[in-house]
């Protein structure tokens, strides 16, 4: 029996058959290929609804995704077939340019040029962004017209992303990723494990909340309206940079767009067998432990394993005009300090003056210390702006738990790092026996 090293050198084996991947050498296409080649392929993952509607989750569920949205069409498209060959050549010749691509010659500049480009089965496509919405199925044609389409964001500011976070989970967020395992709601997380098996590159394990997962759940979640079109173009641009060791995912959308462009009978015969989607289902919740039988059923569970999760409102995010949360923080255009000018007397001082003689420096130097002072009182305004951020999110967590019949824990002790002052030395063992002396006085 065959091994599962054998049937991966099989499969590159049978892509050399396909005229289409015989690239020009040192070319970027060829380049691509070799590293494409390598990488295992996942299958498209789909909702269980079975399973949702088991849980009695499925109602909620469909309140978040929405009915014939963009969000309920890219998670309805990952249930179908990915085809290996196809994929290699499509992210190899796959290109996304923001300004748009050179017109092809002959052709006169457009005010609306062609940002999309690819291949399938030899044939190269340039789209706009408009079509290519059309083309994944993730937008009807009237809709490019629209504030879904026209006002949608591919990203958002960081800041708002990490009170998302804490809104959401009870780990902290470490530079570019937080533990699923920390978001609470086992539905989000559920939801999670759908993002990062379709349109999230996955650089790192599941078990992590990437940045790019981040903002896809904090779109979904919140209602902001996330360009799924662009960002899946952002993704195919960059696939063919990822690791070897992951899966690649994202096949089931190239299968969609393939049969978009193409007739159905050019394509099925030639195929090499394809990779099933699958769902998410009994088996990979229970994996997940989002999942326990109760005496009245399958529920989904929380953080204590033999209670069933009872599913807690969202906390609304702020908008500009709400009261109780700082404003977002805006460009802050940092202003050079005026020259400063030295008072001419008319007439000398009755008393003799100290000089000091300044130090002049050159342009460069001087530049680079402007910036340096620049930036070092945006950063105090950004830390200001991120506690207000964080002090708005606990009192959000705490009015939450009240709410829900919970005391929030204590506070934790303040760290103690090992340059800290020992007690009893410096100011601060001055502080705490004065401290103590007041206290001895008040008996």
């Amino acid at each position: 029996m065959a091994d599962h090293n054998d049937i991966e050198m099989d499969q590159l084996d049978d892509l050399a058959h396909y005229p289409f991947l015989d690239f020009p050498p040192d070319t970027e296409a060829f380049s691509r290929c070799q590293k494409l080649r390598e990488v295992q392929m996942g299958p498209g993952t789909a909702v269980d609804w079975a399973l949702l509607e088991e849980v009695q989750e499925a109602e909620r569920a469909r309140a978040i995704i929405g009915e014939d949205t963009p969000w309920s069409r890219l998670f309805d498209l990952s249930f179908a077939e990915t085809y290996r060959e196809l994929v290699v050549e499509f992210l190899s010749t796959f290109i996304y340019s923001e300004t748009g691509l050179q017109p092809l010659p002959g052709e006169a500049p457009d005010i609306d040029p062609d940002r999309i480009s690819f291949s399938i089965f030899g044939v190269v496509y340039r789209q706009t962004l408009s079509q290519w919405a059309v083309t994944t199925g993730l937008y009807y044609e009237p809709e490019t017209v629209t504030p879904l389409f026209t006002e949608a964001v591919t990203e958002v500011d960081k800041e708002e992303l990490l009170v998302f976070w804490g809104l959401i989970s009870d780990s902290p967020w470490l530079g570019t990723k937080g533990r699923v395992s920390g978001i609470r709601d086992p539905l989000y997380r559920y939801l999670h494990r759908l993002i990062s098996t379709s349109i999230a590159p996955r650089l790192k394990s599941r078990e992590w909340c990437t940045d790019r997962d981040l903002f896809f759940l904090f779109c979904l979640l919140t209602g902001r309206r996330c360009d799924l079109s662009t960002s899946m173009a952002l993704y195919f641009a960059s696939a063919y940079m990822r690791q070897k060791r992951g899966l690649l995912y994202g096949g089931a959308f190239i299968t969609h767009i393939m049969r978009s462009v193409l007739p159905f009978d050019q394509h099925e015969p030639a195929m090499l067998p394809a990779i099933p989607p699958v769902r998410l289902d009994r088996r990979t919740a229970s994996g997940m432990r989002i999942t326990h039988r109760f005496p009245q059923g399958l529920r989904f569970v929380g953080a204590v394993q033999d209670q069933v999760w009872v599913p807690v409102p969202l906390p609304q995010m702020p908008g500009q005009g709400d009261p109780h949360m700082p404003q977002p923080l805006q460009g802050i255009a940092i202003e050079d300090e005026p020259p400063h000018v030295e008072q001419v007397h008319e007439h000398p001082p009755q008393h003799p003056r100290h000089v000091r003689r300044s130090v002049r420096l050159d342009r460069a130097t001087q530049a680079v210390l402007d910036g340096l002072v620049a930036d070092s009182r945006r950063q105090g305004r950004q830390l200001d702006r991120m506690e207000d951020l964080m002090m708005w999110a606990v009192g959000q967590l705490v009015n939450q738990s009240r709410a829900a019949g919970i005391e929030p824990p204590p506070l934790p002790p303040p760290r103690h790092y090992p340059d800290d002052p020992v007690q009893g030395e410096g100011g601060a063992g001055q502080g705490d026996a004065g401290a103590g002396q007041g206290d001895g006085g008040d008996g």
